[in-house]
């Protein structure tokens, strides 16, 4: 959060100096360069952990149309589940099986019991996030590992509330 603060801070600096219409030139000719010559920050992660090319929520929309619906109610959350999703793909967030279950359970998502890979439930992760407000995505950010519960503790936990 400290660097979104300080690029923040130089954003503001470069404007009153210059004009926002001159810095927001120069802002999309720089993304014109990097989205010709380097991969997404996504695909570098993935590539540096050794796994597949995540899908990104445009992928994601085009084939799940609530998620596309989502995406056009929400913009301003769009940048925030990306990076929670590169944070699911290279398991840094939910990062086993049970881990996602568990989430989807907690965050009343249905049929988290026929679940049986990570990435098949990806549509179903990214609609809970979505349901989340601003601040949530940002402390899963920040902490993507909710050790609130063992293994054990969930099960003692079930047992707890059937006595």
């Amino acid at each position: 959060m400290k660097d979104r603060h300080f690029i923040k801070e130089l954003i503001e600096l470069l404007i009153s100096k210059y004009g926002e219409k001159l810095v927001l030139e120069v802002v999309t000719e720089i993304q014109k360069q990097l989205s010709k010559s380097t991969p997404s920050p996504s695909e570098n992660k993935a590539k540096s952990h050794g796994i597949k090319k995540i899908a990104s929520l445009q992928e994601l929309a085009e084939k799940h149309s609530s998620i596309r619906t989502l995406m056009e109610k929400y913009p301003d959350k769009l940048e925030l589940i990306q990076e929670i999703i590169t944070m699911f793909a290279t398991r840094v967030f939910l990062p086993e099986l049970k881990d996602t279950k568990r989430y989807l359970e907690q965050n009343g998502a249905s049929n988290s019991s026929t679940i049986s890979n990570r990435a098949a439930v990806l549509p179903q992760i990214v609609e809970v996030l979505y349901d989340l407000p601003i601040e949530e995505l940002q402390k899963i950010l920040v902490n993507p590992i909710n050790n609130e519960y063992s293994s054990l503790g969930v099960l003692s936990e079930e047992i707890l509330q059937h006595s």
